[in-house]
């Protein structure tokens, strides 16, 4: 089952999209990713896929009929709309090729994707494909109707070829249609490894950058080209939270390490991109978190989109739909409230006696150290159209014992709609188990161990690959610890 981002498709997409997105999902290889409508140098393809045999393909998805098709050719497609209305649009083909070009163009600027040798030199060293998927349209109306003078036939895939439940239906011809979508077509020698895949990730998503080591550009062939290495992304997982989580309420809980923070700030970055003119509020406890989230955000607004794009003279931009607070600061020095008159004023809120100002989207970091009444506070502060909240916590990192229930202190219910972040990305497997050993031991919350995606409180860290000393513990006199 293919890696699917984001992890479900829109509800407003068509029939046919829904359809190929389940057939990409589950009848291609786990390492393949399928991105639905990636955001890509300012343009939207329908499916990007990459693959570590495959290189990457663009897709476009129409749901034209027979009678959709008035007179088309290698440029330009007459198209009749249902209500018999006639229109002029760019070849589908066409279009999934400059798609293709587009994002071809920005990878081709990193050293480390090219070749530099061979009958390939400054190409690509992975191949790449574009093609057009016609959900309604089957391979006996392309035969009969003579489609195929004007498309090509390894270029499209059409019903049959993509609707599991057609008895024509092949998961291998599925497969060999796409390892074929090339114009210059050639099969890779050696898989794509995980840092050729990272590096175009960070090329492409400006969203699921963390941090690169740059390397000055030289000369090289006429070409200036960007050297990276050492490149962080966010993973997979990560990066489908961040993208995913777009509608209304939702509940991110992880353990230390594990990124809670990073897609946070990517949400919030994405959520001003996407809605300029929303107002969105990013909450935590800690001031020095609040310091580094507002740092983070002014970083992922002012670096360029393509590496060669950025322009030291163009004034940076400023966070403007974008306010990071701490929440007592927040609470005092913005809104002039003290904290022990909360509940008199959420009271007036709810009587609509006083008026506070409201926003699009609230994030909110460090949601396990929220007092119940902060939370129902922020909730009332909420636009009631887009009840966008973000809500990110670790329980296993609470200041106080509090007790938890969201859908009492918000109004909103977060059930279905809580992810769990279980890596931690920053330490190495010994001090992880060592970690996590200590705490079930020693915790007072040791039996409250998270087992499905709401129940318990607390989540047994997972560590990456990377590997470390053992640790132990070393008793010292009270004296020397003086």
């Amino acid at each position: 089952m293919a890696i699917t981002i984001p992890e479900t498709i829109r509800s407003t997409a068509t029939a046919g999209e829904r359809l190929f997105f389940r057939t990409l999902k589950t009848y291609l290889p786990d390492d393949y990713i399928v991105y639905f409508e990636p955001e890509i140098q300012g343009r939207k393809p329908d499916f990007v896929i990459i693959g570590p045999d495959l290189g990457l393909v663009v897709l476009e998805v129409k749901d034209y009929t027979r009678n959709t098709l008035f007179q088309i050719n290698h440029d330009e497609w007459h198209i009749v709309a249902t209500n018999g209305d006639q229109t002029i649009v760019q070849s589908p083909m066409n279009q999934a090729r400059d798609y293709m070009f587009k994002i071809t163009d920005v990878l081709k600027k990193d050293k480390n994707l090219i070749e530099s040798d061979g009958k390939y030199k400054l190409k690509l060293k992975f191949p790449y494909g574009h093609g057009v998927v016609f959900t309604r349209l089957y391979t006996r109306d392309f035969i009969k109707d003579g489609l195929y003078t004007v498309i090509e036939p390894n270029l499209c895939l059409a019903r049959d070829e993509i609707d599991p439940e057609n008895d024509g239906f092949s998961e291998e011809i599925l497969m060999e249609k796409i390892m074929n979508m090339f114009v210059v077509p050639y099969r890779l020698k050696e898989p794509l490894s995980i840092e050729d895949i990272n590096a175009i990730r960070y090329h492409l998503f400006p969203e699921v950058r963390i941090s690169a080591e740059f390397k000055a550009p030289v000369p090289y062939q006429d070409q200036l080209l960007l050297s990276l290495h050492d490149i962080k992304t966010m993973d997979l997982h990560q990066e489908n939270l961040a993208k995913q989580i777009g509608d209304k309420n939702r509940l991110i809980r992880g353990v230390a390490g594990s990124g809670k923070t990073i897609i946070l700030a990517s949400r919030a970055k994405m959520l001003s991109k996407q809605n300029p003119d929303w107002k969105n509020l990013i909450l935590c406890y800690n001031i020095s978190l609040a310091n580094a989230i507002q740092q983070m955000i002014h970083h992922m607004l002012n670096e360029p989109e393509d590496l060669f794009d950025f322009d030291p003279t163009v004034k940076q931009a400023q966070n403007q739909n974008i306010i990071v607070r701490n929440f007592h600061a927040r609470l005092k020095n913005d809104l002039r409230i003290r904290e022990q008159n909360l509940t008199v004023i959420i009271d007036k809120i709810e009587k609509k006696e006083t008026i506070l100002p409201s926003y699009d989207a609230i994030l909110i970091d460090e949601g396990q150290d929220f007092d119940a009444e902060w939370l129902r506070l922020v909730s009332l502060l909420i636009n009631t159209d887009t009840q966008s909240l973000l809500l990110v916590e670790d329980r296993a990192q609470t200041i106080y014992r509090r007790k938890r229930s969201y859908l009492q202190d918000t109004g909103l219910s977060f059930q279905g709609r809580s992810k769990v972040l279980s890596i931690n990305y920053r330490n190495t497997q010994q001090i992880v188990k060592f970690a996590w050993d200590f705490y079930r031991e020693h915790s007072m919350f040791k039996n409250k161990v998270v087992n499905r995606e709401l129940d318990g409180e607390i989540i047994a860290p997972q560590s990456t690959s990377g590997k470390g000393q053992n640790q132990g513990l070393l008793r010292l006199p009270i004296s020397l610890m003086k």
